[in-house]
């Protein structure tokens, strides 16, 4: 019979810390491939949330728009972390003719 892996404290917080790198070297990763344009526009974005109601051509367009930002510290002075939530969303409703 094998014997049991006994892992100490320290082995365990190593495995944790190897966790949270891979996860941020993913992030990185994909974050190389973000569009540019798409990322000007949610930077663009005033924090808080607008909507906007539009009539254009007889279509009915609402967009909405939104940002949250808050920095989290630890201790006064210590390491942050900063929290962009942004997002564009719209909707559109326009009449259809028969055929079309």
């Amino acid at each position: 019979m094998p014997a049991p892996i006994v892992l100490s404290p320290i082995a365990l917080r190593l495995i944790a810390a190897g966790g949270v790198a891979a996860v941020g070297a993913l992030m990185r990763a994909r974050r190389a491939r973000a569009s540019v344009p798409r990322d000007d526009l949610l930077n663009e974005t005033e924090e808080g949330l607008a909507l906007r109601r539009e009539r254009v051509d007889g279509a009915s367009q609402t967009t909405a728009e939104g940002r949250w930002r808050r920095t989290v510290r630890l201790g006064r002075r210590g390491p942050g972390v900063e929290f962009d939530f942004s997002g564009v969303v719209r909707g559109r409703v326009r009449p259809v003719r028969r055929g079309e």
